[in-house]
C-alpha cells in the first residue's frame, strides 16, 4: 500500500484551509463533486454575461456559435494548399452552406470571415490531418485544429468571424518530416 509523503509542518495548515474552502464552495454550488461545481460556476457566468451584454449582439453570437457547429468544411488537400488558398476555400464553403440554409428564408444568416494582420498568401500550411480518409468536420472544430498549426487566433465579431494572423507567415517552407 502506498502512502503519501507527509506534507511539510508549513503545508498542512495551508492546506486544511484550502480543503475547508472547496468543502464551503460545494456546498454553495448545491454539488458535492468539483466538476460539478464548475459547471454551475461556469454557468453562473455565462448567464451573467450574457445578461450584461447587448441582447441584439448575445443573440448574433448565438447563431455564430449554432453555424459553427452545423458548417461543414471539407478540409482533404488543405497540406497542398497555401495560405490565399485555403482561406479562399473556407470562404466558398461558408458561402454556399449559408446560400443553401438561406435560401427561401426570411431571416437571412451572415457570417463570413474578416482577415486581420497581414498573411502571406503564399505561404505553406501545416494540415497533416487533412488526409486522415474522414472528409469533413464542422467549421469550429476544424478550425480548433487548423488556427494553433497555422498561427492565427480566432474572434467573434457578428456578422464576421475574425482570423487574427500572428505571423506574416508560419510556414515559409513546406512542413516535413513527422508532420506529413
Amino acid at each position: 500500500m502506498e502512502v503519501d509523503p507527509p506534507l511539510p509542518v508549513h503545508q498542512v495548515g495551508r492546506r486544511a484551509n484550502v480543503e475547508a474552502l472547496m468543502g464551503r464552495l460545494r456546498k454553495a454550488c448545491g454539488e458535492e463533486h468539483p466538476d460539478n461545481c464548475s459547471g454551475v460556476i461556469i454557468s453562473a457566468l455565462w448567464k451573467s454575461i450574457r445578461s450584461d451584454n447587448d441582447p441584439d449582439l448575445v443573440n448574433q453570437l448565438d447563431i455564430q456559435f449554432k453555424m459553427l457547429s452545423e458548417i461543414p468544411i471539407t478540409y482533404a488537400g488543405f497540406r497542398d494548399l497555401k495560405t490565399g488558398e485555403w482561406l479562399a476555400s473556407l470562404n466558398t464553403q461558408i458561402e454556399a452552406y449559408l446560400n443553401k440554409i438561406n435560401e427561401g428564408s426570411s431571416n437571412k444568416i451572415s457570417f463570413s470571415i474578416r482577415v486581420v494582420g497581414d498573411p502571406d498568401p503564399g505561404c505553406y500550411t501545416r494540415a497533416e490531418f487533412s488526409e486522415d480518409g474522414k472528409g469533413s468536420k464542422a467549421l469550429g472544430p476544424f478550425l480548433g485544429w487548423f488556427s494553433w498549426r497555422n498561427s492565427f487566433t480566432v474572434r467573434h465579431d457578428p456578422p464576421f468571424i475574425e482570423f487574427n494572423f500572428n505571423k506574416k507567415c508560419a510556414w515559409p517552407k513546406r512542413p516535413e518530416g513527422m508532420l506529413y
